[in-house]
């Protein structure tokens, strides 16, 4: 098995796969040689296998590039991994949802054409890839993607996921057997608390806490803890059929609105007070001249703050079919609630990126 982005977030809960398994994984890392690869993955990668005696030896890294022709490997390498692997789970990916499409095209788009040839050049190798939400249509079933016209007038990271969908498609009806999982807003560890301080829902936890402000809306948050997420896809990648489905990965039943999560916050002690969308844009922007001393996490995501209205309101999604697949193969989301919020807030403040 090959897995691409077992460093990223998403991708250490993947290594699950160890211990759901017997595969030997090899995990694709940024780095020049095997030895310089090597311990950065350890760091990240290896406490789970550290859980069973022997796992650890079924880790392997393969140095390389996603953004690189043939993914930076040698052409021993790629032969080698040509030949012996069945099974790729594409998790990784420049994850911007700022930069444009052409600053991602090399390693979301290029990176899975190159995957897709590398499972097509031995025997058939399944391909299992992790998209976004983004690249689905809300009023369609969970197999509908955006229309093209859709897709181009999205963001450069939705761009870029569509059409390493597209790719994707096109290698199943040549005969590829090909996966896609679309997970939504990914947040942070259910159990632990541990984010990704640079995501939306953290950046919005910390630079609600900074203006003092929550915004004061009925759009709905789909936060979609991690550790679900990674849960998800290693349970329907070993036992549902049939390979060829497209899955949401969503929490469109638990999820809160930006007024209950408001709600939520000020009942675990942060001092934050609901403010309309445009009270909260205008005392954001007060934030956004470069020379102006105090900042705020949510500066970087301002383009998704225009003045015709909140840009990151999220779903419904379809998902039925997902969530029926799952319930039977007993895997369900955890309920966003006060205790878990209250360990993101923890968890954020222990990091140093939000204010006591």
């Amino acid at each position: 098995m090959l897995l691409t982005g077992a460093t990223g977030f998403l991708g250490r809960g993947l290594l699950e796969l160890l211990l759901r398994t017997q595969a030997t994984i090899t995990c694709l890392v940024r780095g020049a040689s095997s030895d310089e690869a090597r311990p950065g993955c350890a760091r990240r990668c290896d406490p789970p296998a550290r859980r069973g005696a022997g796992l650890g030896a079924r880790l392997r890294v393969a140095p390389g590039d996603l953004g690189a022709p043939r993914l930076g490997l040698t052409e021993e390498t790629w032969s080698s991994l040509a030949a012996d692997v069945d099974v790729i789970v594409h998790a990784g990916a420049t994850v911007n949802w700022i930069m444009r499409y052409e600053q991602l095209r090399a390693a979301n788009v290029l990176g899975t054409l190159e995957l897709l040839r590398l499972a097509a050049t031995g025997p058939a190798a399944a391909v299992h890839l992790v998209s976004t939400i983004s690249a689905a249509r809300a009023d369609g079933d969970e197999d509908s993607a955006l229309p093209r016209a859709a897709a181009l007038a999205s963001s450069g990271y939705g761009l870029s996921k569509w059409i390493a969908e597209q790719h994707a498609r096109r290698a199943a009806v040549a005969g590829l057997p090909t996966t896609i999982y679309r997970p939504a807003m990914i947040t942070g560890h259910s159990a632990r608390g541990a984010s990704n301080a640079t995501d939306f829902i953290s950046r919005y936890l910390v630079g609600s806490a900074q203006l003092g402000l929550h915004l004061e809306l009925d759009a709905a948050l789909d936060m979609t803890p991690v550790d679900f997420v990674s849960r998800a896809i290693v349970t329907l990648l070993r036992e549902a059929d049939p390979v060829g489905d497209v899955h949401h990965l969503v929490n469109v039943e638990q999820t809160p609105s930006y007024r209950e999560l408001g709600a939520a916050m000020r009942r675990l002690g942060v001092a934050v007070t609901p403010a309309s969308y445009g009270e909260f844009r205008a005392a954001l922007l007060e934030r956004a001249p470069l020379e102006h001393p105090a900042k705020n996490a949510l500066l970087p995501l301002l383009p998704y703050f225009p003045a015709d209205g909140f840009a990151l309101a999220m779903g419904p999604w379809p998902s039925a079919r997902t969530r029926a697949r799952l319930d039977a193969l007993g895997v369900r989301c955890p309920a966003i609630d006060d205790e878990l919020l209250a360990g993101y807030l923890r968890a954020l403040e222990i990091a140093g990126v939000r204010p006591p």
